[in-house]
């Protein structure tokens, strides 16, 4: 039973270190595209991609890749239009 519970520090280190560099890396590789939101993808080798990305979660090669979002959203707008007739005053 003592043997299982043993482990040397260095293992240990190694251990907290990894976990940390891949939750770090993981954490990175994943986007959030809201609704009424599109992206694109750009690479830093192969330049931006064709490929238009909906809304959702979308993973990516951290430091290698990221998202550049656009509005796509319909919005309604109002224009005053000042004409006038004969008859009015």
């Amino acid at each position: 039973m003592d043997k299982i519970l043993k482990i040397k520090p260095s293992a240990l280190v190694n251990i907290i270190v990894g976990g940390g560099i891949l939750f770090y890396s993981l954490s990175h590789s994943i986007y959030k595209i809201q609704p009424g939101y599109n992206a694109i993808k750009f690479n830093k080798f192969y330049g931006v991609q064709n490929k238009i990305i909906k809304e959702g979660l979308v993973l990516m090669i951290p430091w290698f890749e990221y998202p550049i979002i656009y509005d796509c959203k319909l919005a309604s707008k109002s224009y005053d239009v000042h004409c006038g007739t004969k008859g009015s005053v």
